[in-house]
């Protein structure tokens, strides 16, 4: 288990300074971002599983206009636009797949394991405490906005959750949480594209706010694009 005072130091690695910075050139994007998104940016057929926290609607709330202004005064840098009603914040991976016949006994043992694990080991109602860290450059796959829970107790109750489901599949990175703002337009930008991203992003994270997770909205999900996910049930 990663202890809290080694997850901050992570997080805070992932932005230095606490400045929001790309590279003074055209912007490549990661080809992974080519298996989500097609050629007219716009979100194609990719399947899998996956727990996440559905958001409450204030929440939702928060980070709806944050997404609007990107769009607004940057569409050049970023693909389709994911929905509101499907903002969440991952909790653990599970499988993902452009081919559907890939992927589809993956998703079926994964849903398995859950329901046997919970049998065993019940997850107890309860909600954790996250503050807004900063927006920052994804591995050049998408903009995101970076969550850490408020103090050490909080990220305990998270971090819990999280390894009860390495029991289902363990994953080789630690924990980032956070909440996808959009996904970067598969030809990538234009340095002036750059400088106008790095300015908006360096003024949206002047400003910070708290989100409630609720195990109430703890949930496995299906999906079959990046804007189609489907809870299956709910984990507590």
């Amino acid at each position: 288990m990663e202890e809290y005072k080694t997850f901050k130091g992570r997080i805070k690695k992932l932005q230095p300074r606490g400045k929001f910075e790309l590279d003074k050139k055209y912007f490549p994007i990661h080809p992974s971002v080519r298996m989500k998104v097609g050629s007219n940016n716009q979100f194609k057929s990719f399947y899998g599983d996956t727990t996440v926290f559905n958001l409450e609607r204030e929440d939702k709330a928060k980070i709806s206009p944050i997404i609007s202004k990107l769009y607004e005064v940057a569409p050049e840098c970023f693909s389709q636009r994911l929905q509101e009603s499907m903002l969440h914040m991952t909790l653990h991976d599970l499988s993902s797949s452009q081919n559907y016949e890939d992927v589809k006994e993956d998703v079926k043992k994964n849903e398995t394991k859950i329901k046997d694990i919970l049998k065993v080991v019940s997850i107890t109602p309860n909600t954790i405490r996250m503050r807004t860290k900063f927006i920052t450059n994804i591995l050049n796959i998408s903009l995101a906005l970076v969550f850490t829970p408020i103090n050490e107790e909080e990220y305990n109750k998270l971090i819990t959750i999280y390894h009860l489901l390495d029991l289902v599949r363990e994953l080789d990175y630690f924990l980032t949480p956070h909440v996808t703002l959009g996904y970067y337009n598969i030809e990538g930008f234009d340095v002036a594209s750059v400088k106008k991203l790095e300015n908006l992003v360096r003024d949206l994270n002047k400003e910070s706010f708290e989100i409630t997770l609720s195990t109430d909205k703890l949930v496995y999900q299906t999906f079959s694009s990046m804007n189609a996910y489907t809870d299956v049930f709910k984990l507590a």
